[in-house]
């Protein structure tokens, strides 16, 4: 349970970080204005700033290789919740919808048993 909370923590943390990388990055076209215009590097920033850019990318795909295998052990260690499990007095604690629309039909036939009993037992009387 506490993994869960802590790899919940990492997916959170990881998308963060994915969204604030990529928005660092930049675009591969600067467009037609950046043609016009002219683009805002010089020949001595260019290197400077090729090299941000590669950074940036290998961060990017570090962070998302450690989101997705985040994701995969969520999935993996998530619990089954397709069983009825009982709890410490022995009542059934229903984490599947079909089980539990089961018991309650089941519930619902013997509160019918009781009501029929009853009326034959008043009209007896």
């Amino acid at each position: 349970m506490v993994l869960q909370y802590i790899l919940i923590g990492v997916l959170l943390v990881a998308a963060l970080f994915i969204v604030v990388i990529s928005l660092l990055q930049k675009s591969g076209k600067e467009g037609l204005s950046g043609t016009i215009v002219g683009g805002t590097e010089t020949y001595y920033g260019k290197d400077d700033s090729i090299k941000k850019d590669k950074k940036l990318a290998k961060w990017t795909a570090i962070i998302g290789i450690i989101f997705a295998l985040a994701v995969a052990v969520v999935y993996i260690i998530q619990p089954n919740y397709e069983t009825v499990v009982e709890d410490t007095s022995g009542n059934p604690v229903m984490n599947d919808f079909d089980s539990w629309l089961h018991y309650m039909e089941e519930v619902e036939q013997d509160y019918a048993d009781i009501i029929e009993s009853d009326l034959a037992a008043n009209e007896k009387a």
